[in-house]
């Protein structure tokens, strides 16, 4: 109907069932949990002109408004992403929530006792280290998740000023974990996550 007659509604919330947020991740500038989407500040509608640039776009591409998971108009909706696709794939993967699917007599049930799926496409030393902080800028309590295929466990988190002196290192003993900045001074400080073989950098401002 009107400006939403391809059937992307279907295409997006089916997404949603299988486990996508919407592309500014529910937040200004948030993140969707998915290594190759871009930040965005928030939805668009219509059909904006390319580049469509906002204060969190990372690059000069802009918003990837042409992506199912944003709000534009159907004739503008294209494409899901390799880490959304097997983001999606990963719920039907053994164990996972959407397994019993391939259960159905409709289906060739010998798909639910193979290998796992969501992995097929991205082969080991091409995936990258998918980590998420947040909050930022952060008080008190940083949290450092890791990402999907991303082990954090064992890894290394060092925190360095902004000018590079050292500040204090962590030893991750999750996926999932609490760095406490509360006797730190307000300020910029960076925040590296991961070995040398691969490791990611952000910028952590404590306030």
């Amino acid at each position: 109907r009107g400006s939403f007659n391809k059937g992307r509604t279907g295409t997006h919330e089916v997404a949603h069932w299988l486990g996508l947020k919407h592309i500014w991740g529910e937040d200004d500038c948030g993140d969707d949990g998915v290594f190759d989407t871009p930040k965005q500040k928030s939805y668009n509608f219509g059909c904006p002109a390319f580049p469509s640039l906002s204060s969190c776009s990372p690059d000069a591409n802009g918003d990837m408004y042409m992506n199912f998971m944003d709000l534009t108009d159907d004739a503008c909706m294209q494409l899901f992403t390799a880490g959304q696709k097997n983001k999606m794939r990963s719920l039907f993967a053994l164990g996972a929530p959407r397994n019993g699917i391939l259960l159905s007599y409709q289906c060739d049930s010998s798909m639910a006792t193979g290998a796992a799926l969501p992995q097929d496409s991205m082969p080991g030393p091409a995936r990258p280290m998918l980590v998420n902080i947040y909050p930022n800028p952060a008080a008190a309590e940083l949290h450092v998740d890791a990402g999907e295929f991303t082990s954090l466990t064992g890894k290394t988190a060092t925190l360095y000023t902004a000018a590079g002196r050292l500040v204090k290192t962590f030893i991750l003993r999750s996926d999932k974990e609490v760095l406490y900045l509360q006797p730190l001074p307000a300020g910029l400080y960076i925040l590296r996550v991961g070995d040398k073989g691969a490791q990611r950098s952000f910028k952590v401002v404590k306030i």
